[in-house]
């Protein structure tokens, strides 16, 4: 059963919070992925249902952005997958 994920929401606001306000670099991807979780927040509120992986996205960016942690980002075999 899906559940939605007010942590992930949360997160998501700080991180747009941080962007509007020009306090740290995001790249495209970054920007459009928030943009996009943002619409769906205004749309659902706090009940916005995130996959794990869209969870661990956010959770890495807001990592990343808002903490300023360094985050090992998985690295990618020649195939594509993860190594």
């Amino acid at each position: 059963m899906n559940q939605a994920n007010p942590k992930a929401a949360s997160q998501v606001k700080e991180i747009h919070q941080k962007f509007q306000q020009g306090n740290a670099e995001f790249s495209e991807f970054e920007q459009d992925f928030i943009a996009d979780q943002v619409e769906r927040i205004e749309q659902y509120g706090d009940d916005t249902y995130f996959s794990e992986k869209q969870a661990a996205l956010i959770e890495r960016i807001h990592a990343e952005r808002v903490r300023g942690e360094v985050v090992e980002r998985p690295r990618k075999s020649k195939k594509g997958g993860a190594a």
